[in-house]
């Protein structure tokens, strides 16, 4: 390292803030590589040396145009201006062989992940935002010493250059939908921590295209230009005249490259972002942006979930909400990560009044959950409506997320509340302290359980304090002007309120499997996992098994004790019409002492389907009962109940054809539909045919079609009480997305009188009632 060192202050003629710069950047890279996610090539690593590198090197090659004078010896000619160029790219590229030398070296160390992507989001992240910073600092420089004006005036433009492109960047977050940005320097910055699957690599070539292009022409001016013995500078194109066509088109390449940004995805503003959604809709409190290939009746039924959610946040914290929501929808996650940058996570930014997220079925999952972040946001303080210390400027994600959680109806299927959830957390002893919660190192921690904590005590909060100190805390006041407490002494107080919590002992289980996960931080190549399942799940949905195989085994070579690709193994046999070796597949999978309970029921489920696709019933039935035993939830085990409920019923075929079906050509949906409409003709007394005809096609936003299939079925005899409750509930759904309110109203009162509903179910159905406007009559 020393003999590097050496060499680029050789390259700078012994410069002190050449070699200064080049040794401060290879310490910092070399602590930077030890952080969990930055060991070696990948996305972290590339993001924050861009981060770290372009500003010194900036500034250190703004000082290039000076000429150097050694000690008793007088001032040397300036370099000409190409020279000057050249010069600071020789350093910059010296500079990032070090850099490379350093993230191969922590590579191997601590591993690779995926090193050919690593190295290509090095090469068009970093290394060509240095030479950019390289040719940026060279040039403020010439022009520096041309005005006659001294070193520090340099140094603040150089400077100002990678900042300026960090501040853009900044301004299109705040100005615009959008949470990526493509900065000339930094390289890419996906906008997201939740989003472990990046793909920017094709945008980011023909983003660099303009890059190139900058340098061309940057390199052709100075080539045209001479400097006078004082540093001065004068047009002299005689000599060099070949570069002024080449400059001229590499900057009209560089200016089209930025004009065409939206076209091109390397950024978006309100007016291109509308134009590519093409359709709105506006209810009485929200307009609704969507795309053409929505239809006109989801986006107004979207606008009713909007309006409702809005005055039940306003009724929660006790507040008014003025002005109007928009709220952004998008075909796909897909559709909504190139356009704005949040693929699989949904996004709120209260100081815009604006919510963005994928189409979902009705009602919408999360859309309440981001109103409240907007509603949140007008009784916070500072630019961006949030949360935290200096007016929302440090942002407290604990504060953000849990109002959100706290104010939004609870999940229509979850069968346990925030409390039980969080004394779950307790009794495992992986509850964290509120200090780890309510401040950034809540993102250190697993999304679920910093979510789950963080809304159980503002829900507290809420219950005893009531919603005007919560509004003051969420505005900026401290625990102590709000509460009048400390943040210990609440601290004490939850966890008393938890201590008052009745748990049934499988709900540890249940929990065990749904928090003890690490964070993506105490994760080893997350990006890379979950890309390869992603990548093999999609090949099995096109039926290309040696793809799908190929994509799990190297899943399994970055994570060796991966669930889900040990799981996609024993598909891959099934799909290759290879019965018996998928079973042992799943039997070998099922003896890992390591997989939770929900895991093995899975598995033992799993192996039930293949007993009863090849046509052993006893055999499927013990499989299904095994996986009963673990199935700690409703739904799985309903669904557990009707795959035995087939291994012994004139409706096997149907059944198999729906929920599992054809082990090398999967499910279709005609043929099982056909089937199912056959027994039910063949049964015309039994509903359970209509049941999962009309659960089908409300899960495909078929709700007309579902709702009179679960009439139908509830009409008839459903020989499985959880599935007549399922009915009862999907039923209510649906005809509430129809705007059938004398039939929701009917089919709601019906399910509240079942025994079998649980109260927290009981809860969240009485609250959605509220919002489709439902009467439920005295009691």
């Amino acid at each position: 390292m020393m003999r590097q060192l050496q060499r680029a202050s050789a390259v700078f003629g012994s410069r002190p803030a050449a070699a200064g710069v080049f040794a401060g950047t290879a310490l910092a890279a070399l602590l930077l590589g030890f952080l969990p996610l930055f060991g070696g090539p990948g996305y972290e690593s590339a993001l924050g040396l861009g981060l770290l590198l372009p500003l010194p090197v900036a500034c250190a090659c703004a000082l290039e145009a000076w000429p150097l004078k050694a000690r008793g010896q007088p001032e040397a000619a300036p370099r000409s201006a190409l020279g000057t160029l050249l010069g600071a790219q020789r350093f910059a590229l010296l500079l990032l062989a070090a850099q490379l030398v350093l993230l191969l070296l922590h590579g191997a160390r601590a591993g690779f992940c995926d090193a050919r992507e690593g190295l290509l989001s090095f090469l068009l992240g970093p290394a060509a935002g240095v030479l950019l910073a390289a040719t940026w600092g060279a040039w403020v420089g010439l022009v520096a010493v041309h005005l006659g004006r001294g070193r520090g005036l340099a140094l603040g433009l150089a400077a100002l250059g990678p900042l300026g492109g960090v501040l853009l960047s900044l301004w299109r977050f705040w100005s615009s939908p959008m949470i990526f940005a493509f900065d000339p320097f930094v390289g890419f910055f996906a906008g997201t921590l939740y989003d472990t699957v990046i793909d920017a690599v094709p945008r980011l070539l023909t983003y660099r295209l303009g890059s190139l292009c900058s340098l061309v022409f940057a390199f052709c001016l100075a080539a045209l230009l001479r400097r006078s013995a004082s540093g001065r500078l004068r047009w002299a194109p005689a000599r060099r005249i070949a570069c002024l066509p080449l400059g001229v088109l590499a900057l009209g390449g560089s200016v089209g490259v930025y004009l065409w940004g939206p076209e091109l995805g390397h950024y978006q503003n309100v007016r291109s972002l509308r134009a590519q959604l093409g359709q709105s809709w506006a209810s009485a409190r929200c307009d609704v942006l969507y795309p053409s290939g929505l239809s006109l009746e989801r986006a107004q039924l979207l606008g009713r979930e909007c309006d409702a959610h809005v005055a039940a946040h306003e009724a929660y914290f006790a507040g008014v909400f003025s002005g109007r929501v928009t709220v952004y929808v998008f075909a796909s996650a897909e559709q909504k990560g190139a356009l704005m940058g949040a693929s699989h996570t949904y996004i709120a930014k209260p100081w815009r009044r604006e919510v963005y997220l994928q189409n979902d079925n009705y009602p919408h999952p999360v859309l309440g959950h981001e109103l409240a972040h907007v509603v949140a946001g007008s009784f916070a303080r500072g630019p961006f409506a949030i949360a935290g210390p200096l007016a929302g400027w440090i942002p407290d994600p604990g504060r953000i997320e849990g109002f959100a959680v706290a104010a939004s109806v609870p999940g229509l299927e979850s069968e346990y509340n925030l409390f039980e959830w969080t004394r779950a957390l307790l009794d495992l002893k992986l509850l964290p302290s509120l200090d780890r919660v309510f401040r950034l190192s809540f993102l250190g921690q697993n999304s679920s359980t910093a979510y789950t904590v963080a809304g159980a005590v503002v829900a507290w909060l809420h219950e005893e304090y009531g919603p005007a100190p919560l509004r003051a805390w969420y505005g900026g006041a401290s625990l102590e002007q709000a509460f009048g407490k400390s943040l210990g002494e609440l601290d004490a107080g939850f966890r008393a309120r938890l201590a008052q919590v009745e748990l049934a002992p499988w709900v540890l289980d249940l929990a065990r499997a749904r928090f003890d996960r690490p964070a993506i931080f105490g994760r080893r190549c997350p990006h890379e996992v979950d890309e390869l399942l992603a990548e093999g799940n999609a090949a099995l949905e096109r039926f290309d098994v040696g793809a799908a195989g190929a994509a799990y085994l190297r899943t399994l070579r970055l994570d060796p004790q991966n669930f889900g690709a040990r799981v996609g193994l024993a598909v891959c046999e099934q799909r290759r019409g290879e019965p018996v070796a998928a079973d042992a597949r799943y039997a070998e999978l099922g003896a890992d002492g390591a997989l939770t309970r929900v895991q093995r029921s899975l598995v033992a489920e799993r192996r039930g389907d293949v007993a009863l696709l090849q046509g052993e019933l006893e055999q499927a039935e013990q499989h299904y009962a095994e996986a009963a035993r673990d199935a700690l939830d409703e739904a799985r085990n309903r669904t557990l109940a009707v795959k035995s409920y087939a291994a012994r019923s004139d409706g096997r075929a149907a059944i198999t054809q729906l929920l599992i079906g054809d082990p090398e050509r999967g499910s279709d949906l005609m043929e099982s539909s056909a089937a199912l409409g056959e027994w039910s003709a063949r049964d015309p007394a039994l509903g359970l045919a209509d049941y999962l005809l009309g659960k089908n096609l409300y899960g495909r936003f078929r709700w007309r079609e579902a709702s009179a299939h679960l009439e139908r079925a509830l009409e008839r005899q459903l020989p499985l009480a959880g599935v007549r409750l399922e009915a009862l509930r999907v039923g209510v759904l649906a005809a509430c997305a129809l705007g059938n309110t004398e039939l929701a109203s009917a089919r709601l009162r019906e399910y509240l009188s079942e025994s079998a509903v649980g109260e927290v179910r009981r809860q969240a159905m009485t609250r959605f009632a509220a919002q489709c406007g439902l009467e439920l009559g005295p009691g």
